[in-house]
This record gives structure tokens, C-alpha cells and sequence, in this order.
């Protein structure tokens, strides 16, 4: 049942279950997407109606969302990168000879997870002829688009793991890593530019602190937040901070950021709150309180600015999908889902197409 607290009702178009968790967005390119699930399946699908179009079958849990290239898809599993045709046959696959990391809290085991919250994995980027892979062993690898052959590599100091997806500007690349410093390093010849923690105390517990997720830059500033209760505006040249926000209450600043019209707009995981931020200033505009964590990034749909939120302690309680005006942050509507849904919504034409944690792709349409 999916209803709106307004008692107005979304229209569902179509539901594909996938046989295996979604935990990231799968990319669209030509009414069709692409994108996996942690049973290592990787599909494309008919955004229209659903359809499965082909699948392949990889070792390992698939949490990230794919890069497209005029001639294939590159997406990792399981800590190799795959880059298959548009019609679902191998042309590379390239293995670095990683161990998976397998987090054990009693009887449960959170294979490829450093945490049971470690939900987001870097994407694969693609940059000219040259494809960026993100490790957890502290490495990125830069590989030949065209065969997979590893080009060069950047390793940053005891090994910790990197889980932003890099970002590639100008002539250098920036990304973050597990222990809360951001590394941006000279493309031309891998040498470090700067790098800087993002906070100068102890920890306060194992989980906190690691930047995760994408970053966004507008007029040569980084922003960003983490596993902690800071959002972060950084000069990119040099690496100086410029603004943070703090949250008092402690809560995670892990969503992914959005930049619309010279404000960002940025969710958080326990205040269960979406911001809204002067890009210049760093002055809070509005804060959208909310009842469930909110993992992923926001998009206008139809004008409107729409976010998903789900509870991250038990994801197979009904997640949210919530509409606000995304000047004023005033509520819209929201629809409580059939499941809880962790991955930034997509739009196809005039419907938005959710990524269901139990495995359901659902394409719905307000009437």
C-alpha cells in the first residue's frame, strides 16, 4: 500500500523484483537502466516497463552505481571492475587481488562491509580514456578504459579504506577516505597537492568520522559530509576550510549533496533532517525535520525537491518518500513505501524510480 499522509496516492507503473538487496541507484542511459544488487546480479532494465533485459552473474555484493561509456558499462563487485557491452558480454574484468572485508557483531556477517552502516561504495569514474576504481585497501587504481589494464595507481598512507566516489577536477583528483582526511593528489603525476582532516579530536567511537559518498564542487569549493555531524566547504587548490556547519545533536551529515541555484542542499542520518545551506556563507537557510535517516541525495522532480529516507537500524521497515518546496523546505507530501530504500531516486520522464533494500525496482507517477 502506498500512501500519502495529504491522502493523496502515488500511481504505481510498474515493480521488478530483483532477487537481492539495492543499496545505490543504477544509472540511466536510453529508457534503460543499469545497475546490481549485493547477490552480485547486474541488469538492464526497460525503464518504461520494467522488463529485464539481460543480467550477469559476478562474485560478490554490487553497492555502487555503474559509469556508461560510449561502448559498455563499467560497474565493481566485489572489489573487481567489470566493463560488459550494452548487451551484457564481458569485454574486461580487472582483479586486484583484494581480500573481502567481513564485519562479524555476533551471529551476523556483513560480507564486503566494514560496519553494518557501511552501506556506500565509490563509483566507478570514467575520465577520457582512463577509469578510477577506489579501493578499501587505500588505493585508487586507474585503469585503460578501452582493455583494463592497470595505467598507474595512488596509495595514501596505512592503507585505510576510501569510500567517496573520486572526483576528478581540472588536472587533479580529490576524495576521501575512512579516517576522515581528503587527499587530492596531481593527475599528471600522481604526486599529493594537500590533504586534511576533516576534524582534529579522538574519535568517539570506531564508526565515526569516515567521508563517504560524493562530493560536489562549485566555483573551486568542495563540499561535503561524513560520519560525523560536520558538513565541510573546502578552497579545492589548497584545502582550506572556508565554512563547517555542526550539528549539535551529533547526528551523521552522510547524505549526498546537492547544489541547485547557489545553495546546498545536504540529508542527515539520526537528526532524520534534510538542510539547507548558503553556499558562500555556510548560513542555514531551512532544516526539514524529519522521521527517518536519509542516505542519499536529493533531485527535483517536477519543480519539487523529492528524497527518500528509511530507518538504517532496521531496513526492512517501510521506507519514505518525501516531497518539499525546495525553497521554503516546506512539506509537500510524503508517501510511506513498501520497503525502505537506502539509493537516490532516479527520474524517467514523469515518473521517479525507487531502489527498494528487499530487492524491488518500483516506477511510480503522481497522479
Amino acid at each position: 500500500m502506498i500512501y500519502s499522509i495529504h491522502g493523496q496516492e502515488l500511481k504505481k507503473k510498474w515493480n521488478t523484483d530483483l532477487g537481492g538487496s539495492i543499496r545505490s541507484a543504477f544509472t540511466l542511459k536510453d529508457s534503460i537502466l543499469y545497475g546490481g544488487t549485493n547477490q552480485g546480479m547486474f541488469f538492464a532494465i526497460d525503464a518504461s516497463s520494467g522488463s529485464k533485459l539481460w543480467s550477469y552473474k559476478c562474485k560478490g555484493l554490487i553497492s555502487s552505481s555503474p559509469a556508461l561509456t560510449e561502448d559498455g558499462v563499467l560497474f565493481e563487485a566485489g572489489n573487481k571492475v567489470y566493463k560488459l557491452s550494452y548487451q551484457g558480454k564481458v569485454k574486461w574484468m580487472f582483479d586486484p587481488g583484494l581480500k573481502p572485508k567481513t564485519f562479524i557483531l555476533g551471529s551476523k556477517r556483513f560480507q564486503y562491509q566494514i560496519d553494518p552502516f557501511d552501506f556506500k561504495r565509490p563509483d566507478i569514474v570514467v575520465k577520457k580514456d582512463s577509469v578510477f576504481f577506489a579501493a578499501h585497501n587505500g588505493t585508487i587504481y586507474v585503469l585503460d578504459v578501452g582493455n583494463g589494464i592497470l595505467k598507474d595507481s595512488i596509495s595514501i598512507p596505512n592503507g585505510t579504506a576510501i569510500r567517496t566516489t573520486p572526483l576528478i577536477w581540472k588536472d587533479k583528483i580529490i576524495f576521501g577516505d575512512w579516517n576522515g582526511t581528503v587527499h587530492c593528489y596531481q593527475l599528471s603525476d600522481m604526486t599529493l597537492v594537500w590533504n586534511g582532516k576533516t576534524f582534529d579530536y579522538e574519535k568517539p567511537y570506531e564508526t565515526f568520522g569516515g567521508i563517504v559518498g560524493h562530493f560536489e564542487i562549485n566555483d573551486s569549493i568542495l563540499f561535503f559530509g561524513a560520519r560525523n555531524n560536520t558538513v565541510n566547504a573546502l578552497d579545492a587548490d589548497s584545502g582550506g576550510i572556508l565554512w563547517s556547519f555542526i550539528e549539535e545533536e551529533g547526528g551523521w551529515m552522510w547524505g549526498d549533496p546537492l547544489i541547485l541555484e547557489k545553495t546546498l542542499y545536504i540529508g542527515g542520518s539520526d537528526n532524520h533532517s534534510l538542510y539547507s545551506f548558503d553556499l558562500e556563507t555556510g548560513e542555514l537557510i531551512w532544516c526539514y525535520k524529519g522521521n527517518k535517516n536519509i542516505v542519499g541525495k536529493p533531485i527535483l522532480y517536477n519543480g519539487e525537491m523529492a528524497f527518500t529516507a528509511s530507518n538504517v537500524y532496521n531496513l526492512n521497515e517501510p521506507g519514505s518518500l518525501v516531497f518539499l518546496d525546495w525553497e521554503s523546505g516546506t512539506l509537500e507530501r510524503q508517501f510511506e513505501l513498501e520497503e525502505g530504500t537506502i539509493a537516490t531516486p532516479v527520474q524517467y520522464l514523469n515518473s521517479i524510480i525507487l531502489f527498494g533494500v528487499n530487492g524491488n525496482l518500483f516506477s511510480f507517477e503522481l497522479n
